[in-house]
């Protein structure tokens, strides 16, 4: 057991060094490629494996790319099996140099395997570390580098190139230049706001850039097959079971299944001596993940193959609890987020899906916001996690009350910072109620108020209301007095809007204390709210002159109205007119009811009342 330990201990201590020192591959897209030119390629490269992303999600596509960080994403563009082989076979030759130039050891298998390929000389290796800094990659190198892995060595043809500065390219470099600027793989700079084209050869090489080369390259040199090692003489059987685990270090899979007894099984081998088959399609060792039905052929406790089951690409729904994020380092050199949950009181090991999808307590989210004992409910596609919505164990939330269900089931709050974001959250029976510093029950809370949510699980545990106050004005066009006596008034936007008065509302006219009944329409009014709740009610005892202008559609002399078809809003007004109504042309003279026609327009000077309008004076316009 102690041994046992040990191991895992020094494997956990290579897994953290490597990670400090090289970049992680999430299975995932990038978080802050979403509106990057380099999208496309970013992503279909991390998701091959070719280049890697960061532990916080991101890809920094503007970053420049290291000469070491280059020739490993260079060596991924063939396969494992290949590389693995020519390291072994040749790493003695470089062990010394290694050692001289302080050469990481995450760099050190892809720089024999290039080398070795002939792809970049061995000298480069004086020129990749100053002191322990990366040094970086020069636009003229990568296409050098590039080239020769698409079988390009016509050093002697020449090229006419179209940069403005081809002068300034090496000599060594303007055929492979050349050769990868007729495949389209690199291309010209323009700084704005000059036109002028340049190549720029001893510029900084980005990695959306890499991205996009390497992607361009491996797409002309085809997806390296994957390797299938037969069995040896010893005796080999067949397991069945499902993928508790399976990692990659150091060119070894190690696969943990566990059978229909529960019990759990280990096996190992190096991963090119590992056959991956499935009868629908093409896989690879890469597609094996925790949770797939699997047949092995194994003797002892030496893997040799891996049958992945029909029924493993079926999507599952699960539900547990979140225990953590991890990495673990493939053989190819790039490394895969793994997550724990724990479900039906075992904890379960998956890789993390390409292009995961999720959400914390609501909002957005990757697997690195996640905590543990969060409640997660999450689909399983694959083998491998593609959705999860988790909620918070112990977590908070704030906005403004929008909604109160009517039978305290649930609430809906308005974002403070976004007013067309809500969030929705179950309330407990049980639910500690505040408002304004004092014990209240639901009922007492208002939409509008200030809310502190606490939650677990996302549900509401305790809520700390705070009314808001606020001030609106506008034109009293109505007043209910009932049980909750209201008012309505006509907004500055002429809309209609009618508030509930509170218990204590105290009315002020012209500044005097004044009661409900002292009001008039068309008062101009400004309340002061409490939330949703009027407090005060200030009033001008003088009411408020409106003018509305547009064409007469009839008039009936019988109840004195004239239907006008408001110019402003097009909307049918009735104005009601009396004897002390004055009636007059646009010259002042005045007019009879007879001087008014169908057609006509007027302007109408007087009071709104909400459905029809109060005339003082009439004046014909045309």
């Amino acid at each position: 057991m102690r041994d046992w330990m040990k191991r895992a201990v020094a494997i956990a201590i290579a897994v953290i060094f490597v990670l400090s020192t090289i970049m992680v591959s999430f299975g995932a897209e990038m978080s802050d490629v979403s509106s990057h030119w380099s999208k496309a390629y970013v992503n279909e490269m991390v998701n091959k494996g070719i280049i890697t992303g960061y532990t916080d999600g991101t890809f920094k596509p503007e970053a420049p790319v290291s000469r070491l960080e280059a020739i490993v994403m260079i060596s991924r563009l063939y396969s494992s099996a290949e590389i693995d082989s020519v390291y072994a076979s040749s790493k003695a030759l470089y062990e010394a140099d290694f050692k001289k130039y302080a050469i990481p050891a995450w760099a050190q298998k892809s720089l024999v395997f290039t080398m070795q390929k002939g792809l970049v000389p061995s000298s480069i290796l004086t020129n990749v570390m100053s002191g322990d800094k990366q040094l970086e990659a020069k636009r003229y190198e990568i296409p050098v580098y590039l080239g020769r892995a698409l079988g390009f060595s016509d050093d002697s043809k020449v090229y006419v190139l179209d940069f403005e500065d081809a002068d300034k390219i090496p000599k060594s470099a303007l055929p492979y230049i050349g050769y990868m600027a007729d495949k389209k793989i690199v291309s010209g700079q323009t700084n704005y706001p000059s036109t002028s084209v340049l190549f720029n050869s001893y510029g900084i090489v980005k990695r959306g850039e890499m991205a996009k080369m390497l992607k361009l390259t491996a797409d002309i040199m085809g997806t390296p097959s994957q390797p299938v090692v037969a069995p040896t003489d010893e005796a080999v059987i067949s397991i069945k079971g499902t993928v508790y685990s399976v990692s990659q270090s150091n060119g070894s899979i190690t696969l943990i299944v566990e059978n229909s007894a529960g019990t759990k099984l280990t096996f190992k081998n190096t991963s090119s001596a590992v056959a991956v088959t499935k009868v629908s399609s093409a896989v690879s060792i890469s597609d094996i993940a925790s949770g797939m039905e699997v047949e092995l052929e194994v003797s002892g406790d030496k893997l040799y193959s891996v049958e992945i089951k029909e029924s493993s690409t079926s999507s599952s729904n699960l539900e547990g609890y979140f225990q953590k994020t991890y990495f673990k380092l493939e053989s190819d050199g790039s490394n895969r987020a793994y997550v724990v949950i724990e479900v039906d009181g075992s904890d379960k090991e998956y890789p993390v899906g390409t292009n995961i999808k999720v959400t914390l307590d609501g909002k957005a989210s990757n697997v690195y916001s996640l905590s543990a004992d969060d409640k997660v409910s999450f689909e399983v596609a694959s083998g491998a996690v593609t959705e999860v919505e988790a909620f918070s164990k112990s977590g908070s939330a704030s906005g403004y009350v929008k909604k109160i269900d009517s039978n305290g089931k649930y609430m809906i709050i308005t974002d403070k910072k976004d007013d067309d974001v809500d969030y929705r959250f179950n309330i407990d029976s049980k639910a500690d109620v505040e408002r304004n510093g004092e014990d209240a029950e639901l009922s007492d809370v208002r939409v509008g108020d200030d809310v502190t949510l606490s939650l677990k699980y996302a549900v509401i545990t305790a809520i700390d209301a705070e009314s808001v106050t606020s001030k609106v004005t506008g034109v009293l066009k109505e007043i209910v007095i009932s049980g909750e006596p209201k008012v309505t008034i006509q907004d500055e936007d002429k809309k209609l809007v009618t508030y509930q008065l509170s218990p204590e509302f105290e009315v002020e006219i012209d500044g005097k204390s004044a009661g409900l009944y002292d009001l008039r329409l068309n008062y101009e009014l400004v309340l002061r709210l409490e939330t949703d709740i009027v407090k005060t009610i200030e009033a001008d005892d003088q009411v408020v002159i409106s003018t509305i202008t547009g064409e007469i559609e009839s008039i009936s002399t019988s109840d004195d109205t004239i239907k006008l078809t408001d110019s402003s809003t097009k909307k049918t007004v009735y104005v009601r007119y009396t004897s002390n109504t004055t009636l007059e042309d646009y010259d002042g003279d005045t007019l009879r009811e007879s001087g008014f026609s169908r057609g006509d327009i007027i302007s109408v000077i007087g009071t709104d009342n909400v459905g029809s309008f109060s005339a003082d004076r009439i004046i014909k316009i045309k």
